[in-house]
């Protein structure tokens, strides 16, 4: 099958010659005596499953009009086929023809600059795709974009510049490869008009700017301008808001609230919050998270990495987890059972609580059994992330008669986890502790978590060899062999030096 590459790749150009008419009757298979709507269904089945980061790519919807004459006009007077753009298309795509096509229908657009960025340099594709955007976006339904550098997340923020983005229901700004430290803010008020805007997520952004957005439902941001009236005003703009999650929360030393600036601020809508709070939080912070009120609070999710719990975490726990609709609590910590356990005690009996704490031993012997005295739980669930079975059922257990549901979540990639099912009841005596299956599903920050621990990592062990290359660069240099010795005089360097 001859794949139709004219030169703006247009399928209504004279280069169809080579297409057959409709085939014989005799000939026909099944898939051409279907309607042109279950065609259509058909089509977008295939087109929907498809992806576009491929470095040669063909648009299923190019290799589908080669059929036939009917397929291609079909194809081609049907807008519905071509409401999934992908984009970086390769240079021999006109990027604005998929645009035309698709109308007057809204599009679904994601715009990848991670994947083969070099090339769409030499063809300046960068320039001509955002073009494209801004002209249509107000046609836009969905917009994801993967940035490379800085510099092109900054230019795509200015190419939207008053602009109406009236149908935009989502919005994801990703930018992986800017340093976690940078500084770029992100702010809604590119837009003149996004009120239809129902999920933000921004990664690697400071995020500032509360725009009005009063159909906003989930917002996902990795850094967050920590003032009580940026609260107020995300609250006050953001009426309907249901889920927030915040990867990277730093403190604030600003200095003491205000006695009149003390009131609660209360989010009524709110029913979901992931909350990451870094090691810059100590007494005296002046953040937002002990002044936020969440009566209706279903979903609770908080990392912390701080070296023992102070007053100010206390008075974040106690206030969020004072919601009596609280189902679920995710607890990342290592330090969790160094403080006040009382915070524990007072949740209502509708939690489900799952724990990731690299430190088991403490897990085992303090945490668990406090939580069984003390509490009425719904279910407790002990994530294994970074131990192993050996290591869980190596410590010493003394656990009370359990009185509701114990969960062990397997490690990852754990292919026997169901062996430790007797296992584990037979050692806490009790037919409520079970083993679960290995899952991605850690939670909001579980994901993010891990990548900043191994970032970390990596870190520290590139720190580590480059030390060790210098020391070993010195000691070449610094010979003991008395007959090595290395001269350089900067004269001989000058007649052809670049």
């Amino acid at each position: 099958m001859e794949i139709n590459t004219d030169k703006d790749h247009s399928p209504t150009s004279d280069a169809n010659s080579s297409l057959i008419d409709t085939p014989h009757e005799n000939s026909l298979s099944y898939i051409h005596n279907l309607s042109d709507d279950l065609l259509r269904e058909i089509f977008k089945l295939y087109i929907h499953g498809s992806t576009g980061l491929e470095e040669n790519y063909t648009l299923p919807q190019d290799i589908l009009s080669t059929v036939c004459k009917e397929w291609r006009s079909l194809i081609l007077n049907s807008p519905l086929l071509w409401t999934t753009i992908q984009l970086p298309l390769q240079p021999r795509y006109n990027v604005a023809t998929y645009f035309e096509r698709s109308a007057p229908a809204l599009v679904d657009v994601s715009y990848d600059r991670s994947h083969f960025h070099w090339i769409d340099d030499l063809y300046d594709a960068p320039s001509q795709v955002l073009d494209a955007i801004s002209s249509n976006i107000s046609r836009i339904r969905s917009l994801k974009i993967r940035t490379w550098a800085e510099k092109e997340a900054t230019s795509i923020l200015c190419a939207w510049k008053g602009k109406q983005a009236t149908q935009l229901r989502t919005l994801e700004i990703i930018s992986p490869y800017i340093p976690s430290d940078s500084n770029l803010f992100f702010g809604l008020t590119s837009f003149s008009d996004m009120s239809n805007l129902r999920s933000l997520i921004v990664e690697k952004f400071l995020f500032q700017g509360f725009y009005p957005l009063p159909n906003l439902i989930f917002l996902r941001v990795d850094k967050f301008n920590q003032g009580l009236e940026d609260l107020r005003a995300l609250v006050d703009n953001c009426r309907l808001l249901e889920t927030l999650i915040i990867r990277q929360f730093s403190g604030s030393l600003n200095g003491a609230v205000p006695e009149d600036s003390r009131q609660k601020i209360a989010s009524s809508s709110l029913r979901s919050l992931s909350v990451n709070i870094d090691d810059s939080h100590e007494t005296g912070c002046s953040c937002f998270l002990p002044f936020l009120s969440a009566p209706n609070l279903e979903y609770l999710e908080i990392a912390y990495v701080s070296n023992h719990i102070d007053a100010h975490l206390e008075s974040i726990f106690y206030e969020l987890t004072r919601s009596s609709n609280l189902r679920t609590l995710h607890i990342h910590s290592d330090v969790i059972w160094s403080g006040s356990l009382s915070i524990l005690s007072s949740l209502p009996a509708t939690t489900d609580l799952h724990l990731h704490s690299g430190d088991l031993l403490s897990t085992l012997r303090i945490g668990l059994p406090y939580i069984f005295n003390t509490t009425n739980l719904k279910s407790v669930t002990l994530n294994l992330q970074t131990q192993s079975f050996y290591q869980f059922f190596s410590q010493p257990i003394a656990l009370p008669n359990l009185r509701f549901p114990f969960f062990l979540r397997s490690p990852p990639e754990a292919s026997d986890w169901q062996e430790f099912e007797c296992q584990i009841q037979e050692l806490l005596g009790s037919s409520l502790a079970h083993v679960m299956p290995p899952s991605k599903e850690n939670g909001f920050l579980g994901d993010f978590l891990q990548t900043q621990l191994l970032n970390e990592t990596w870190e520290a062990w590139g720190e580590e060899d480059d030390d060790d290359d210098f020391e070993d660069y010195q000691d070449d240099f610094h010979s003991d062999d008395s007959n090595y010795s290395i001269d350089i005089h900067p004269g001989d360097y000058l007649d052809g030096w670049p």
